[in-house]
């Protein structure tokens, strides 16, 4: 049978009919959602994606065959007994989380613990089915890509080109993986685990004799089905089959499909059950075969040398980015805005750029000047402040974690070893040790305090920070129902990855000109980040098909870039010469036609005193301290 791409467990037509609308289905009963779960998948994938790289440019420079009796490709799947071990403390945590909702739900009644041993097998097993499912996925979708460049060279298509498509169909796997595959498993494993946890307690506890399925807030047909045809089970029972996956066709509590937020709740008196057959809840057609993924032009390549590395020939740099080379080989003048747009407006910061642009330039000392002189007009002002009126709120705090009092978060540092907790033994040190790798990753003197201020984590949440050793990066997140915030700190750039917030009352603004504030302050020279969503995408009203305002916020906000080609002859007809989105939001007509008219784009806030970025931004706040009335 073959199986879907996302968790290799649910058919298709069921996965549609569970997909969750919005931003994930709502966690009404606050399960957990796995942040460090996620954060170790998303270092699996990166791992994943450089080795294929490198097995890339193998085959590009002719020393790799792609022939089927050739040398194997690197296998993904031997990944797995790694993967598993370092997911397995995170679940065996988890699994103990499900057994405190226990406690909590009997109250006074004494019950029996379940035994360290069992807790240690069920997060074994959890562990290693997980991460084998999630590495045979992957694996086949490359083995696929594989499979279509050889059909390609054997219909005459030349071996360049050829390799060009695989390179870009591998990006564009590993780009799901990391942005939307990782979020998907880490949040349904751990959904999976407390409520094992949960029914291994009720198990064990001696006055719990089944479970009742409790639907969660906007819960989908396939869990209503569910709940519909077996409400209740005894222990040890059934709620259904769903496909013929060994490990997780058959449903013993939630969660039944990808994302799925659904919980059980014990049954704490005697019940008589009628046994009977488990209920098929959905059938299981062999679906059709999924479309090949649309690769990202921002993921193909990291950089204008991974198009060099595959290419062999900077000539094969074209449009707008050749044009920018040309001028650095002619000694002429570049501004940063040209190095933004160079490749894939490069993703390293202005300094980086000037090694790596003028490396692959000139190869001489000729260029490499040239656009120092841009970088170090790149002023860093400490002149920028925000509005009282306009400051972050302290949001509430997350009841039993223990609170950095020194910044007000509950700081988890996680490294290979183990995650130390604010306030806890071991904190400090490895504060210390974290703050080392800070200030060696940006070059600046940057405390963790600092670090999490300037990636927006409110005081008050829970931040996990880490040091991405694939990368060479600072990552720090805050993940949880209402507020879903992940950045990333290298050399003198700030990364937004993601941004979600159900706060309201102008948090994002607020929080956004707290990050800005404090990153000049360190120094830091511009912030990153991929505006999501379209105009198109917003008007079908489906979540999850382009439908984020990131487009066309965040502009608001400051960010810039040229405006795409798709939609910049339009434009011009319509505003006459505009050629940047920072030309659209100088008038109110400008950003009416970008709101009724824009696509994604990837664009970056220019930190420098009186940069158009800055410009924008403190228009922005003073027309929100008008709209409030405090103008």
């Amino acid at each position: 049978m073959s199986l879907t791409s996302i968790s290799m467990w649910m058919p298709s037509h069921v996965c549609k009919a569970a997909r969750p609308r919005g931003h994930g289905e709502p966690n009404t009963y606050r399960l957990p959602t796995g942040p460090a779960l996620r954060a170790i998948l998303e270092e699996t994938f990166l791992r994943q994606r450089r080795v294929w790289r490198r097995y890339l440019r193998q085959l590009a420079r002719g020393e790799r065959a792609i022939s089927k009796g050739a040398a194997p490709p690197p296998s993904v799947e031997a990944d797995t007994p790694d993967l598993a071990r370092r997911a397995m403390p995170v679940l065996t945590e988890i699994i103990r989380s499900g057994e405190r909702r226990l406690a909590a739900a009997v109250g006074t009644r004494p019950i029996q613990r379940v035994t360290n041993e069992h807790v240690i097998q069920a997060a074994e097993r959890a562990a290693y089915d997980f991460s084998a499912t999630t590495n045979a996925t992957t694996s086949r979708q490359l083995d696929e890509a594989l499979a279509a460049l050889r059909q390609e060279m054997s219909t005459g298509m030349q071996r360049g080109e050829a390799i060009a498509r695989l390179t870009k169909r591998v990006e564009a796997i590993f780009d799901h993986a990391s942005r939307s595959r990782a979020r998907t498993i880490a949040r349904t494993e751990a959904m999976r685990a407390s409520n094992q946890g949960l029914v291994l307690a009720g198990e064990a506890s001696g006055v719990v004799y089944g479970w009742r399925w409790l639907l969660s807030a906007g819960a989908c047909e396939v869990c209503m089905d569910i709940q519909r045809s077996m409400p209740e089970i005894p222990l040890g029972g059934v709620f259904g089959q769903i496909g013929d996956h060994p490990t997780y066709s058959i449903i013993r509590h939630p969660p039944a499909h990808p994302n799925c937020t659904c919980t059980v709740v014990a049954v704490l008196v005697p019940r008589s059950y009628a046994v009977g057959p488990v209920p098929a809840l959905a059938s299981v057609p062999s679906p059709a075969p999924a479309p090949e993924p649309k690769p990202d032009a921002r993921q193909v390549v990291s950089s204008v040398a991974d198009v060099v590395d595959l290419a062999g020939d900077v000539s094969q740099v074209v449009g707008t980015a050749r044009q920018t080379i040309g001028r650095i080989q002619a000694g002429e003048s570049v501004t940063v805005a040209d190095l933004f747009d160079l490749g894939r407006q490069v993703a390293d910061t202005v300094s980086g750029a000037r090694e790596t642009v003028g490396g692959l330039a000139t190869g001489d000392t000729g260029a490499p000047s040239t656009v120092s002189a841009v970088v170090d007009a790149v002023r860093t002002a400490q002149t920028f402040r925000v509005d009282p009126r306009l400051r972050q709120p302290e949001l509430p705090r997350v009841p039993g974690e223990p609170y950095d009092e020194r910044n007000g978060r509950a700081v988890r540092i996680r490294t290979d070893e183990r995650t130390y907790y604010a306030n806890t033994e071991g904190y400090d040190t490895a504060k210390r040790g974290i703050e080392a790798i800070i200030q060696r990753v940006t070059g600046r003197p940057i405390t963790l305090d600092q670090a999490l201020d300037i990636c927006g984590i409110p005081r008050g949440r829970i931040a996990v920070v880490y040091h991405d050793d694939i990368d060479d990066q600072i990552q720090a997140l805050t993940d949880d129902d209402r507020l879903t915030l992940r950045c990333q700190l290298k050399n003198k750039r700030l990364e937004i990855d993601q941004f979600y917030s159900k706060i309201g009352n102008g948090f994002g603004i607020k929080t956004f000109l707290g990050m800005v504030e404090s990153a000049r302050k360190a120094g830091l020279e511009r912030i990153t980040l991929t505006a999501a969503g379209s105009a198109e995408g917003r008007a079908t009203g489906r979540a999850g098909v382009g439908s984020e305002n990131g487009y066309y916020t965040w502009p608001l906000f400051g960010f810039d870039a040229p405006i795409p080609d798709r939609v910049l002859d339009a434009a011009r007809a319509a505003l006459g010469n505009v050629s940047r989105l920072s030309d659209l939001m100088r008038t109110e007509v400008g950003r009416a036609w970008w709101k009724n008219n824009g696509v994604m784009v990837r664009c970056a806030f220019d930190l420098a005193d009186e940069s158009e970025s800055m410009r924008q931004l403190q228009r922005y706040q003073e027309e929100r301290l008008k709209r409030l009335g405090n103008g």
